[in-house]
């Protein structure tokens, strides 16, 4: 929530959800109210670096799974590629030798 003025003074507030409620805290007002406005912005702060981490490596994973799925799709065509040479068919997703 944060700074409210009620009749020309300033306090610090703080909420807080718990399901479906949110719950409002009383943190002080003047140096009091500052030391908890600094110490939840310090925290928010921290909390957004570890989102951007956290982000940062699923990109970084998504990147290396997209490379090893391609590197299996060609694979997988070349070993299709083979088996069609060597004289194989597929027939319900099994390879079987033609008849000759």
């Amino acid at each position: 929530m944060g700074w409210k003025r009620i009749n020309g003074r300033e306090y610090y507030y703080e909420s807080e959800r718990h399901g479906d409620r949110v719950e409002t805290r009383y943190c002080g007002a003047g140096a009091v109210g500052l030391r908890a406005a600094r110490r939840q912005e310090r925290d928010r702060r921290k909390r957004e670096a570890e989102s951007e981490k956290r982000r940062a490596e699923r990109e970084e994973s998504e990147t290396v799974e997209r490379a090893m799925s391609e590197w299996f799709d060609d694979v997988q065509r070349i070993a299709d590629a083979a088996m069609i040479a060597a004289g194989f068919h597929k027939r319900k997703g099994q390879w079987r030798r033609k008849r000759r």
